[in-house]
């Protein structure tokens, strides 16, 4: 049979061949760090920041509109046909209130305003966990309205109109608010929310 030794280092190498040989490999991957970083290859450098959209609507006669002052740090306005109601609520969750509109072809215009101990990223990681097999996201941006700037996914179902969802913080609480339906006076509800103090 056969000896067979490994010709990789001489037995005088000890520890001064382990640190060269360390020493090298740093070298090796600095040299190709910093190769990678000048031909523009690096993902971090290529990344992007992604676009707000303004929410704008067409102007509105809204004088004769009503109030819904919250506790929690906002008004919000709406028309004399839709009825508001309060939901309930718990140590963590305040379902805050439900704006709905006379109802135009199958479904009525709805707004609803929800506020949670969660903070929006968590409030919107949590809705698209328990998303239905019959819904898919459609969008996913940012948003700019009524002066805030918001995080909107789109949620399509096979069963019904697409639901846009805006999810902000504000005075420690992360807001959901729901639009059932973007027609032009639900948009423009959504643009009279004033955060107060």
């Amino acid at each position: 049979m056969e000896n067979m030794t490994s010709p990789a280092m001489p037995a005088s190498s000890g520890k001064g061949g382990m640190i060269g040989m360390s020493v090298g490999l740093l070298l090796i991957g600095l040299v190709a760090g910093y190769a990678l970083g000048k031909t523009g290859t690096s993902n971090v450098a290529s990344q992007t920041a992604t676009p707000t959209i303004s929410i704008t609507v067409s102007p509105m006669n809204t004088s004769e509109w009503k109030m819904y002052d919250s506790v929690y740090g906002f008004k919000i306005f709406y028309p004399p046909t839709w009825t508001s109601s309060e939901a309930g609520s718990n140590e963590t969750s305040v379902n805050l209130l439900v704006l709905q509109g006379p109802v135009q072809g199958e479904i009525p215009s709805t707004v609803s305003v929800h506020a949670d101990i969660k903070d929006a990223k968590t409030l919107a990681q949590n809705d698209l966990l328990k998303k239905e097999k019959f819904e898919s996201v459609t969008s996913d941006t940012s948003v700019s309205f009524a002066g805030i700037t918001a995080r909107k996914i789109m949620i399509a179902s096979d069963y019904g109109p697409t639901t846009s969802a805006l999810y902000f913080d504000h005075k420690g609480w992360g807001y959901r608010i729901s639009v059932l339906q973007e027609d032009e006076e639900s948009m423009t509800v959504l643009n009279t929310l004033v955060l107060t103090k």
